[in-house]
C-alpha cells in the first residue's frame, strides 16, 4: 500500500515507504510471500504509473515530447503529457483531467 493510497483508508503512514519513482525496480517478494506461493526465487517488482492508463501513456513509442494519445478500452480518453497539470478555471469547467503519469510528468486528459 503506497502513501497516497493509505490516506484513503486512514493507515498511518509513517510506518510506509514513500512510493517508488514509476518505471523503479524496487523490491523482491518477502521470504514470507516466497514460502507461502511455493516460489524458490525472488520476483522484483517494478513500480508503475498511477493509473493502468498512465502506465500505458509512458509505454507510447513516441518520437519526441510532443504528441497526443488515444486509450480505449472500458473507457476512452484522449490526452497529452506535459511537465505539469493544467489546473486552469477553464479546464475545469470542459472536464478535463489530470493524472500523474509518473514522478515528472502529468497527463491531461477529456473522457
Amino acid at each position: 500500500m503506497g502513501q497516497r493510497a493509505s490516506l484513503k483508508v486512514r493507515y498511518p503512514t509513517r510506518s510506509l515507504p514513500a512510493d517508488p519513482p514509476a518505471g523503479r525496480t524496487a523490491w523482491p517478494l518477502c521470504d514470507e510471500v516466497l514460502a507461502e506461493t511455493g516460489l524458490d526465487y525472488a520476483i522484483p517488482f517494478t513500480a508503475v504509473g498511477s493509473h493502468d492508463t498512465a502506465s500505458a501513456v509512458m509505454a507510447v513509442p513516441a518520437l519526441d515530447s510532443n504528441f497526443a494519445f488515444i486509450s480505449s478500452g472500458t473507457w476512452s480518453l484522449v490526452g497529452v503529457e506535459l511537465d505539469r497539470p493544467v489546473l486552469s478555471e477553464e479546464s475545469r469547467a470542459a472536464q478535463f483531467t489530470n493524472e500523474r503519469v509518473s514522478t515528472v510528468r502529468s497527463s491531461t486528459t477529456a473522457t
